[in-house]
């Protein structure tokens, strides 16, 4: 891939504000997660790598990639947690892309932060290293806001199944604490921009990652297909499934409560 371009979307509220001319049809796409919920095709109708993070979200994810493939031209996908590989191929019919470092000095440097933060890096940061690992040299960052987009956590509206499964504030809230950390995504995108071998830009102006890297240059190209969209609003799930989960989520925060509690008393 030496000389390609790819792009690394995030869902992050910067993905609308692209600047014109930055993105060609020609650039390999990676997405993220619950991406198919934009109102409009930011980076096009093309999905060559999806990122499936969250055991919780993970089924959900795969369940409406499948049903978004008449809206989309899906490649293959990619996460970095072992249980999500092992039970997505039985919902989702698409090859899959193991995640890699490009050299033995990038591995030991995540692996050293993810010990020093105790937490794993956000979808589209992996997606970063991925695209570093297969040999992109060119990577442009779309969405990717760290969470500090705004008051709106996305791009797009979590449908009500999915702030059910996932809390009535998943639109707004901040960082997930429990699975991620700011500064170890911080940590890793200042580390890839100073890789020699690899050149990293923002393409959108109001970017909150405008500190870490420059805003890349229009470049000539075909142009980013984006037809109108046919809305998805929410996850593909049963109501039965969404009232199962639902409570089995809420019995696990009173677990958590309760012996953090009869941990207080001792």
């Amino acid at each position: 891939m030496s000389g390609r371009t790819a792009i690394i979307a995030g869902n992050g509220p910067s993905l609308a504000q692209i600047a014109p001319g930055r993105l060609t049809a020609d650039d390999t796409v990676f997405r993220c997660n619950s991406f198919f919920l934009e109102d409009r095709f930011h980076v096009g109708t093309r999905a060559d790598i999806v990122y499936i993070g969250g055991d919780r979200a993970a089924p959900f994810i795969a369940d409406t990639l499948r049903d978004a493939c008449s809206q989309y031209q899906l490649g293959a996908w990619t996460t970095a947690r072992p249980r999500i590989e092992r039970f997505v191929p039985s919902r989702l019919s698409l090859p899959f892309q193991p995640m890699c470092y490009r050299d033995a000095e990038t591995e030991a440097f995540v692996t050293e932060q993810r010990a020093r933060y105790d937490a794993l890096p956000t979808g589209g940061t992996l997606c970063l290293l991925l695209a570093d690992a297969l040999g992109f040299d060119q990577l442009l960052v779309a969405g990717i806001d760290l969470y500090s987009g705004g008051p709106q956590r996305y791009a797009f509206q979590p449908g009500p199944r999915m702030r059910r499964l996932m809390g009535g504030d998943f639109g707004t809230r901040g960082w997930d604490l429990g699975d991620h950390h700011p500064d170890l995504d911080r940590r890793i995108l200042e580390w890839l921009v100073a890789r020699p071998h690899l050149t990293v830009r923002r393409v959108s102006d109001s970017s909150p990652i405008a500190d870490l890297m420059d805003l890349a240059p229009p470049r000539d190209g075909p142009p980013v297909d984006q037809p109108p969209k046919d809305p998805i609003a929410d996850w593909t799930t049963s109501s039965a499934e969404v009232t199962a989960i639902a409570a089995l989520r809420t019995a696990r925060i009173w677990q958590k409560r309760l012996t953090a509690r009869l941990l207080g008393r001792r």
